[in-house]
């Protein structure tokens, strides 16, 4: 708020006008102001659309998320194709006892 040497409130310090300094009254700057929320309400559901970019084939798959995912399932069938190597190889091992891995 703004206060004069006389302790009076300064022009516009209340935050209300009867009229713009362009002479409008009241009514006109809040139909102006209704027009200009109409227009960003419109922008606002216009930014809120799908990007064109959404639709692109190349954009929508992750070719490199699913080509790390392939490795690392080959990369598990390896490790699991030896481990069952392993296994036979313990188990025909001379000396064991068919049904007690060898204890």
């Amino acid at each position: 708020m703004i206060i004069s040497s006389n302790n009076k409130l300064g022009p516009g310090a209340s935050g209300f006008r009867g009229h713009d300094t362009t002479g409008e009254s009241i009514g006109e700057q809040n139909l102006k102001m209704l027009s200009r929320l109409q227009n960003v309400a419109g922008n606002v559901a216009r930014d809120m659309e799908m990007p064109k970019a959404a639709g692109l084939k190349h954009v929508k798959i992750n070719w490199k998320k699913m080509q790390q995912e392939e490795e690392k399932t080959t990369e598990i069938e390896r490790e699991n194709r030896i481990l069952l190597e392993k296994m036979r190889r313990i188990y025909k091992k001379p000396g064991n006892n068919q049904g007690n891995g060898g204890r």
